[in-house]
């Protein structure tokens, strides 16, 4: 898959109290990378999500 059709992650919800709330995601946010590499599905993004060090 070429980096142009990569598109980023949505955030559709974010769960009160979650890590996601207290870092500042809101609904409508984008993921365009996570530690430097661009998630292509939530299958990348759960791998890449996986690390401790985020």
């Amino acid at each position: 898959m070429s980096q142009s059709s990569i598109r980023p992650v949505l955030i559709t919800k974010v769960l009160p109290n979650s890590i996601a709330a207290e870092v500042g995601f809101e609904p409508g946010d984008s993921i365009v990378a996570i530690n430097g590499s661009h998630p292509r599905d939530l299958i990348d993004y759960q791998f890449l999500c996986a690390d401790e060090i985020l």
